[in-house]
């Protein structure tokens, strides 16, 4: 498989449902942390961050638009909704050298935590900017799914693999 160089987005469309274009918008997509635990003691040589793999710590974006419209407030009733982010991604080959587009997708669900109305200032764009409280989200590059996570079912997915075993598949 050929390395891809670069990784600019081209173009990108944000829609709230599938049909309703959200608007100029710029969307920070969550970080995705595990929560852990300081453990220390006789045996260890200081403290180690120990990595629960089975628990992911609050998953926040936020969503910046230029100017306030009715679409960031339709953003606060968006609970069970799905935000989904359409992109191009332009890379180049690095075999070829070619430039090519690759088509990314995200989407998420949640719910509203808050909406900062901006700033009004003479020849400036107000800056509005939504946040939202992610329990969902997929990711997908080129057709295929990268991450997965679905806080509410207990799904933690990486290129297609499941990272989270069931409880009952331990027994």
């Amino acid at each position: 498989m050929t390395q891809k160089i670069g990784g600019q987005t081209g173009t990108f469309m944000l829609y709230l449902d599938g049909k309703d274009l959200l608007g100029v918008a710029e969307v920070k997509l969550p970080e995705i942390k595990y929560k852990t635990t300081t453990i220390g003691g006789s045996g260890i040589l200081g403290d180690i961050e120990f990595t629960n793999p089975y628990s992911v710590e609050s998953l926040e974006s936020e969503i910046k638009f230029n100017t306030i419209t009715n679409n960031t407030f339709n953003l606060m009733s968006m609970s069970g909704k799905l935000v989904e982010m359409k992109a191009a991604v332009i890379e180049a080959d690095g075999t070829t050298h070619a430039i090519g587009v690759d088509g990314l997708r995200a989407n998420m669900r949640g719910n509203a935590k808050s909406i900062d109305l901006g700033t009004i200032k003479k020849d400036d764009l107000l800056n509005t900017a939504f946040k939202m409280e992610v329990t969902f989200i997929e990711v997908f590059k080129g057709g295929n799914q990268l991450y997965k996570v679905d806080k509410l079912n207990g799904i933690l997915e990486a290129a297609g693999k499941a990272l989270i075993k069931k409880l009952s598949d331990l027994f």
